[in-house]
Parts: structure tokens; sequence; C-alpha cells
């Protein structure tokens, strides 16, 4: 079973909902009959808010203030399933990206989930105050793009939409 030392690495809210600042944590103790979702922003109080709203909605979730996270943290998942098929880790059901991010911006982020068939399959929610916001509806596996700052109400209505079309 995947394990990490959070201690400093993340802030524990509830059960169901971990922020991570610098590290990450699986998921395996999150119910499995219910979705989670990843969330990547480089401004930790965007990500805090998010994290927040997800938990006081009931949603479970897992957030990276360092997108370069991502990448490493769903390679755990699926190295971690296919030693252990009958693992119960599993991707999370939508991913929020923030657009501009350092190192790794959520355009490239989107860009390599598609070029994985693992994850390609996981809709990406765009978060950005980038201007030309209309532009990026092109990028791989994104099904949503809100505009920051963004209504928490359409934020929460565009969640429940995109989890419903995954039941």
């Amino acid at each position: 079973m995947v394990s990490y030392d959070m201690t400093e690495a993340a802030y524990s809210f509830s059960e169901h909902l971990i922020l991570a600042t610098r590290g990450y944590r699986t998921p395996q103790d999150f119910r499995a009959d219910r979705p989670y979702m990843l969330v990547a922003d480089d401004t930790y109080e965007i990500l805090s808010v998010v994290m927040l709203l997800l938990e006081s909605e009931g949603y479970a979730g897992i957030g990276f203030v360092d997108s370069c996270q991502v990448p490493r943290f769903l390679e755990e998942i699926r190295v971690e399933k296919a030693a252990n098929p009958c693992s119960s880790l599993r991707f999370p059901s939508l991913i929020l990206l923030d657009l501009m991010m350092p190192v790794l911006s959520g355009d490239d982020l989107a860009a390599w989930l598609s070029q994985h068939a693992e994850y390609r399959h996981i809709p990406l929610m765009l978060m950005t105050a980038h201007p030309s916001i209309r532009s990026l509806e092109k990028l791989p596996g994104v099904v949503e793009i809100l505009g920051k700052p963004f209504d928490i109400d359409m934020l929460l209505e565009k969640i429940e939409t995109h989890l419903n079309c995954l039941a």
C-alpha cells in the first residue's frame, strides 16, 4: 500500500479532505463509492477556498499548490494498481486545474494527461484569470473553463453536472 509521511505537508480538515501544500496523501481512506476531486492551484488562498468549499458540500478532494505533484500522484496510483489489482486506490473523478501555474501549467498538465491512456478519461475543469479564456476550449480533456474570480454556486453546479455525467 502506498503511504507518505504527511507531517508538515498536509493539513487535514476532516477525514474526507486533504489539503496538501508540499506533498500528498493517497486517497485509500476515501470512500470507494464516492467520487473525489483533485485540485491544483499555485495560489494557496484559492486552493484553500476551493478545498473548503468541496468539504462543505460533502465532496472528497486532494489539493496541490505544486502542480508538479499531480503527475507523481497519478503515477503512484497507476503503479500501485498495476502491482496490486485488488488495491482500493483509484484515480480522481474530476481534476480542477489553474491554468497559469509556474513550472507545469494547466495546459501542460492537460496535454500530459491526454498522452496517457490511463488518465485521458479524467475530465478537467480549468480555472483561470487568463483574458483569452475562450481560446482554451480546444485543450484535450477540458470539459469546462471557469474564469477567475468564479462564482461559487456556478463552480458547484459545474462540478455536480460533470460528476453526474460520470454516474
